[in-house]
């Protein structure tokens, strides 16, 4: 951008050829600016909005997005309709690699989730349950990967409050 008003300032009183180039220059470098401070904007945004594994919580509400066969977790507000609630979140280590390897995601779920008030949430059959994983194939999930099990109504229709 700076090399494209310098030319501009170069070529003014048709003193030098290239004033095309210089107004080239400079068009290029503010959509260039734009579009880096675009970025860096929905970067952030990223940042703060997308729930890592390793950084989940239970009991905190999340929109759901499924990318790649690989679902997504997205910060939601509890008293706002949101997808899902976490209720158990963890890290795989090699016991926990076996249970979750050996049970379905509804059992594996309940065998790790530390709040009772959610259990019976997970046999009722009004939620379904689902596993959000940092591995890179979230069937085949390795030691020191992160987890979150969470419910989403099993009518489809999203949740309106807290669960439990």
């Amino acid at each position: 951008m700076a090399l494209g008003i310098a030319g501009l300032v170069r070529t003014k009183n048709g003193r030098r050829s290239g004033r095309w180039a210089a107004v080239a220059g400079l068009v290029i470098g503010i959509v260039g600016s734009i579009s880096l401070v675009g970025a860096l904007v929905g970067l952030v945004w990223l940042g703060n909005s997308l729930v890592l594994e390793d950084e989940a919580r239970v009991s905190q509400c999340v929109d759901t997005r499924t990318v790649f066969d690989s679902v997504d977790l997205w910060e939601a507000d509890c008293g706002e309709p949101h997808d899902a609630e976490i209720v158990a979140v963890g890290e795989f280590d090699g016991d926990l690699i076996s249970r979750y390897d050996a049970a379905s995601v509804e059992d594996f779920c309940i065998e790790v989730t530390t709040e009772d008030r959610y259990r019976p949430l997970l046999r009722s059959g009004e939620y379904d349950v689902a596993v959000s994983t940092d591995a890179l194939d979230d069937d085949d999930p390795e030691f020191g990967d992160h987890f979150a099990c969470f419910l989403e109504r099993s009518d489809g229709e999203q949740l309106t409050g807290p669960v439990g």
